[in-house]
């Protein structure tokens, strides 16, 4: 009886899904008395069922979104200890563990993210009530999940790539940018450029060349390409091209085309 009436009282305090799926979508900015509704529920639901994933992994974005990245990171894990292999969940570590700048822990989780298979994202979704009601808010939804996953694997190797940029791992780099371009992924650019840079770094100046300059086919405003072109160009003593290469970067400018350094489009999501 005591059950029951706990669930009476979350089907009461359960606000509809609209806002938190757009506000995942990155379409309606953050409202922190609408968000709040939301962590209130899921906090209410995991003290009735503290063994629902899908619970902790809604939770961990309403804290996030709330400010409180140690509590988001938190509830993220113990949705992944429950399902190891869910995209958005891994998804979710990767990123948090990416802004908090630890770069090790943050390729840890990216690498699952990566490995996620699209019967296991299913299987899920399918089984949880919370992701059921919240797919129900989104029009069309069976119908973008293909792009919605395709996208968060571009994120999850942007971020991967990033990581292993930062820790110097231009091995991994070089790896992670090849898988993620072999799965035509790299829609601007970003990828190939990685890989010329892994490879500049690598002492692979002729192979930097080809990937910059097949990156700056997709993109020619981005100017960070044509600095690592003129500085490949110059290692192999081919100075007048080295020379062209960095007088373009410079009249480009580094605020001019999409800067491979940062990920302004990369954000939490639900799915």
């Amino acid at each position: 009886a005591k059950w029951h009436a706990q669930a009476g009282t979350l089907s009461r305090l359960q606000p509809p899904y609209g806002y938190l799926t757009q506000l995942s979508d990155g379409q309606i900015p953050f409202d922190r008395k609408e968000l709040g509704a939301y962590r209130l529920f899921f906090t209410q639901l995991l003290e009735v069922l503290p063994d629902r994933p899908d619970g902790y992994g809604m939770l961990g974005f309403c804290h996030y979104q709330m400010g409180d990245t140690r509590k988001a990171i938190a509830a993220y894990q113990k949705a992944a200890q429950i399902v190891p292999s869910f995209l958005w969940f891994n998804y979710g570590l990767g990123f948090l563990y990416f802004q908090k700048k630890d770069y090790q822990r943050a390729a840890d989780y990216l690498n699952r993210a990566i490995a996620s298979s699209p019967e296991v994202i299913l299987r899920f979704m399918a089984s949880s009530k919370v992701y059921l009601d919240a797919i129900a808010a989104v029009p069309n939804f069976q119908q973008q999940l293909p792009q919605r996953v395709r996208d968060s694997l571009r994120d999850s190797y942007k971020m991967l790539v990033l990581s292993y940029f930062h820790l110097r791992q231009y091995d991994r780099l070089i790896v992670a940018a090849r898988l993620a371009v072999d799965q035509k992924l790299d829609d601007d650019g970003f990828f190939l450029y990685y890989l010329g840079v892994g490879a500049f770094y690598a002492n692979q100046f002729d192979r930097a060349i080809a990937y910059l300059q097949e990156s700056l086919q997709k993109n020619p405003d981005a100017a960070e390409g044509y600095y690592y072109l003129a500085m490949a160009l110059n290692a192999l003593n081919k100075e007048e091209m080295a020379v062209a290469a960095l007088q373009k970067a410079r009249a480009l400018g580094k605020t001019k085309g999409a800067s491979y350094s940062d990920l302004k489009g990369v954000r939490l999501r639900i799915f």
